[in-house]
């Protein structure tokens, strides 16, 4: 009796052994990976330790003259920044002046739509657009994601009001501050920082980098998209690449992107 019972329990533990590594690769692959993709996003980060408190010692005087020649640099390197955001803006002011309708440079009214291949069996529509005169503008973009075999699609959305700088009259660069949102089982929203980039060396074409970057409970999410342009008139047509990943390669969904839109 005792040799058919320890048998019983030998055949027990080898089967738990075979089976619990299955159930856990299940488990983890049982979710889409636009699921997945959204809970790294909006998972918070885990809490630093405290740092230990060290006693100054006379040593530390040493960096004392140092610190004060970084200090005198900082200050000066903001001076110089705050100069060039006022030179910036005053240049898109003037380029906004004398432009024609409908040309890409510091538009009045912008319109895109797009189509962006994410990964296998994921895809992307995205409509975005902005509202603006001289140097202030405000726009918007919004993503809708889908997986093949998933139900629930993830959304993500973004606002962002624009300080615009121009250099000479074919090159524009922003500065764009706001928020986004990011739907699917659950809803997040945090803080966006925008730098979109314009450079139209000629009339009919041109190359555009949008850069966002959003914090979602301290976790960065940075999309950032290049795309060259054609354009007729007011139309134009876009070819590029979109990165949409989530810091320490925790997610991505990038891929090709094509779309055409309007200026005004």
């Amino acid at each position: 009796m005792m040799v058919l019972v320890q048998t019983f329990l030998v055949m027990n533990k080898k089967l738990l052994r075979c089976t619990l590594p299955f159930c856990l690769s299940f488990s983890l692959f049982a979710d889409g990976e636009l699921e997945q993709f959204e809970r790294e996003a909006s998972r918070s980060k885990p809490s630093s330790s405290q740092r230990s408190v060290r006693r100054e010692s006379p040593a530390d005087h040493r960096y004392d003259f140092g610190e004060s020649v970084a200090d005198e640099f900082a200050d000066n390197a903001v001076l110089l920044g705050a100069v060039l955001l006022a030179a910036g803006g005053a240049q898109a002011a003037e380029v906004a002046d004398q432009r024609e309708d409908w040309s890409p440079m510091v538009p009045v009214a912008r319109l895109d739509f797009g189509y962006q291949w994410a990964g296998e069996g994921i895809s992307a529509w995205d409509v975005g657009g902005a509202v603006g005169r001289g140097l202030v503008a405000v726009g918007g973009r919004h993503t809708v994601f889908r997986e093949e075999g998933e139900r629930e699609d993830l959304k993500f959305s973004q606002a962002h009001a624009f300080y615009r700088m121009a250099i000479l009259s074919h090159v524009e660069l922003g500065l764009g501050f706001g928020a986004a949102w990011l739907n699917g089982a659950e809803n997040e929203t945090g803080f966006s920082f925008a730098l979109p980039f314009r450079w139209w060396p000629v009339e009919w074409g041109g190359v555009e980098v949008r850069s966002v970057w959003t914090w979602f409970n301290s976790v960065r999410l940075s999309d950032i998209e290049t795309a060259a342009m054609i354009r007729y008139k007011g139309a134009h047509l876009q070819a590029g690449y979109r990165w949409l990943e989530i810091e320490d390669d925790r997610g991505a969904l990038n891929g090709f992107r094509v779309g055409i839109g309007l200026r005004y």
